[in-house]
């Protein structure tokens, strides 16, 4: 083989190299990491480049940074087993609770904001609850389930 072509292989490589290490790059404004003892957060702001993809399957939203949520509800009973689900989830009327599990005497719900403050609490007599949301601003709400007042399952809702 021709030393040149050998070069010019070798050149392109290392062309098509250097513009994969760059992919994750933006032009942003501001920026910072901060690290304490509880943990570390990055933010970014400025990015003005960006066009999130949805279809019926789910969403994308690309971008140089995307929120990692971690909710910690509470300490659960393991002693207790209830099976439910809430729907449909995000929500615009009205919210399902669903319980599978046999029903105890003393279930309830709470539903709350995420400041803390209970928007509505009552007892769960039936496998069907209603929850009427359509009164509350569009946000994010905590339904909390709970038997003989001790939590067991918790639900992150969102109301569009």
């Amino acid at each position: 083989m021709k030393p040149s072509f050998l070069f010019f292989a070798a050149f392109l490589l290392l062309i098509l190299l250097h513009s994969c290490l760059f992919a994750q790059q933006v032009v942003l404004s501001a920026g910072a990491e901060a690290t304490g003892s509880s943990g570390s957060v990055s933010w970014s702001v400025g990015q003005i480049a960006f066009i999130p993809m949805t279809s019926q399957d789910g969403s994308v939203t690309p971008g140089a940074q995307q929120p990692y949520e971690i909710l910690f509800n509470g300490i659960y009973d393991q002693g207790i087993s209830l099976e439910s689900s809430a729907s449909p989830n995000p929500v615009t009327s009205v919210l399902k609770l669903k319980i599978t599990s046999p029903i105890s005497a003393k279930l309830s719900y709470r539903l709350c904001n995420l400041n803390g403050m209970v928007i509505r609490e009552e007892g769960i007599t039936g496998n069907e609850t209603m929850i009427p949301m359509e009164e509350l601003q569009a946000g994010t709400y905590l339904l909390n389930v709970s038997e003989n007042n001790v939590a067991v399952n918790f639900y992150k809702i969102i109301k569009k």
